[in-house]
C-alpha cells in the first residue's frame, strides 16, 4: 500500500485520467451512445469512474484518516486536471454540484443494496448510470450491463493499484 496519503490520492488520479478517457471511447464506440448528447454522457460516465475509484480506494484502505486525506487529493487532483482540460462544457461549480450529486446519488444506491450483494450493487448503478449517461428516465440495458461491468472493473483495479503501489 502506499503509506504516503497524499501520494496515495495522486496516484489514483494518475489511475483515473489515464483510464477514464481510453474506457469512454470503448462506450462512444459500443454504439450504445446513439441518440445521446455525447458530451452530457461524457460528463456523466467520467463521475461513474469517479465513483469506481473511491469505492476501489476504499475497499483498499478503508474509511480512516489516512485515506480520507488520499480521498481529498484524489479529489482536488482530478478536479485540477478539468479545470485545465474539461471534459464537458460547464463551469467548475456547475460540475463540481453535479459530480456531489451523483456521488451522493450512486452512495446511496449502493448503500441500500448492499445487503442484496454485491451483484445487486453494480446491476442498481449500472442501471442508474445508464439512465444519466443517457440522459432518459429509461435505462438501456446494453449500457446499464457495461457500465456495471466497467464499474466494477474499475473499482478492483483502483484498488489494486493502491495496495501494490510502493510510492
Amino acid at each position: 500500500m502506499i503509506s504516503d496519503p497524499l501520494a496515495r490520492g495522486r496516484s489514483l488520479a494518475a489511475f483515473f485520467l489515464r483510464l477514464e478517457p481510453s474506457l469512454w471511447a470503448d462506450i462512444d464506440a459500443s454504439g450504445l451512445l446513439e441518440g445521446t448528447d455525447l458530451g452530457a454522457a461524457r460528463g456523466e460516465w467520467s463521475v461513474l469512474a469517479l465513483h469506481a475509484c473511491v469505492r476501489g480506494l476504499v475497499a483498499a484502505g478503508g474509511f480512516g484518516d489516512d485515506n480520507a486525506r488520499a480521498l481529498e487529493t484524489f479529489h482536488a487532483e482530478v478536479a485540477s486536471a478539468w479545470n485545465a482540460d474539461p471534459i464537458v462544457d460547464e463551469s467548475a461549480d456547475e460540475r463540481h454540484e453535479r459530480v456531489a450529486e451523483r456521488m451522493e446519488s450512486y452512495d446511496a444506491i449502493a448503500l441500500a443494496a448492499e445487503s442484496r450483494g454485491a451483484e445487486t450493487v453494480l446491476e442498481r448503478l449500472g442501471t442508474a448510470a445508464a439512465r444519466y449517461v443517457s440522459g432518459t428516465d429509461i435505462a438501456r440495458a446494453g449500457l446499464a450491463d457495461m457500465l456495471s461491468e466497467l464499474h466494477d472493473a474499475i473499482a478492483q483495479g483502483s484498488a489494486e493499484s493502491v495496495r501494490e503501489a510502493t510510492a
